[in-house]
């Protein structure tokens, strides 16, 4: 929603990186990173059974 937003009014998206040819979303980067973050931080603290 906030995309559309963004496209409507401003005429482009704030939190796209272009790169090459193609465009990386910042939000979806954020969002990769802390799951990744979460995993490591749960196999490495996980307590033997």
């Amino acid at each position: 929603m906030g995309n559309l937003l963004e496209r409507l009014f401003l005429g482009y998206v704030r939190d796209f990186l272009q790169i090459g040819t193609g465009y990386i979303n910042l939000g979806d980067i954020y969002i990769i990173f802390g799951v990744l973050y979460l995993l490591y931080h749960n196999f490495r603290y996980q307590k033997a059974i």
